[in-house]
């Protein structure tokens, strides 16, 4: 990399970089982050590190306690690497970073901690999920490219359930769906479902916030809080060694959780998030969002 490539780098990000052998840590001010427009619809950085195979993107402390901000790093022989975030590590050993990917959102309770409440004092909206299946014979032979919803359509579905209870009005599997189709490249595209952007995109078109959760204990949270949380589940009870599954799930009691199946009416039960996190998708697609759960609730 040459003088020039250097300089401009450091103009982008202008923070504090502190390096340890192959890992650059990077904290952003509030200044950066607006300069460098991050936000949930995220920036890719398109800068080849020569000297860095590894890095860490942590935000001031003003920032800190308002925003998560998660990442991913690229390199051509490895491709993606899964996203993480708040000053973990993301890169590939001996391997240079050329992208980082690199997103932006709230933390939950940004509204009460504003105005210095106690969360224990606050009532929370407790979102229902309105039950419906994919293979309903009302859509379950809509065509989507070279496959029907009935096959594919578990997170169309999933969502519809989720943005119906939410929303408190009809959203059909096949609104999504057809959102989803004709105007993103995320369901029945390359492959077969849908990609990790979907649920982010979906979201966002009805108007719908989206929070990815990134460990057991915000899941938790999310569902004490009533919101509903939007799950890319792997094999096991909900997938397959071959074909990976959407659910959601809502409520929370004695560690248990009601997940809604589109599948399968019989897997409606309550299980335990330690059980749903084991399960959870380990596919390469799935991990283009930035997590396997999602909380959802009204903007």
């Amino acid at each position: 990399m040459n003088i020039k490539k250097i300089i401009l780098i450091l103009l982008l990000f202008n923070p504090v970089m502190v390096y340890s052998k192959n890992i650059k840590q990077i904290i952003l001010n509030e200044k950066e982050i607006k300069r460098m427009s991050i936000t949930s619809k995220g920036i890719k950085i398109k800068n080849k590190f020569n000297d860095s195979y590894f890095i860490k993107l942590k935000l001031n402390n003003k920032l800190i306690h308002k925003y998560n901000i998660y990442y991913r790093t690229y390199t051509t022989k490895y491709k993606w690497t899964p996203w993480t975030y708040n000053g973990n590590i993301s890169g590939v050993n001996k391997y240079n970073i050329e992208i980082i990917d690199v997103r932006l959102y709230e933390k939950m309770d940004q509204d009460q901690n504003k105005l210095n409440i106690k969360t224990s004092y606050i009532k929370y909206p407790k979102y229902t999920p309105t039950y419906y299946k994919q293979k309903d014979k009302r859509w379950k032979n809509k065509q989507y490219g070279d496959y029907k919803i009935g096959g594919t359509g578990c997170a169309p579905t999933a969502m519809a359930m989720a943005f119906t209870g939410i929303l408190d009005k009809k959203i059909l599997p096949t609104d999504v769906a057809n959102y989803l189709y004709y105007h993103t490249k995320e369901y029945n595209y390359k492959t077969s479902g849908t990609s990790g952007k979907a649920i982010i995109l979906a979201a966002k078109h009805f108007n719908i916030k989206e929070t990815p959760l990134m460990n057991k204990y915000e899941i938790k949270k999310a569902l004490k809080r009533g919101k509903i949380v939007y799950a890319a589940m792997g094999n096991g009870t909900y997938g397959t060694k071959k074909y990976n599954h959407a659910i959601i799930f809502y409520g929370f009691k004695n560690n248990m959780t009601k997940v809604y199946d589109p599948l399968k009416k019989s897997n409606n039960k309550n299980v335990t998030i330690e059980k749903l996190w084991k399960e959870q998708s380990k596919d390469y697609d799935d991990h283009n969002g930035i997590s396997n759960f999602y909380s959802l609730e009204k903007k």
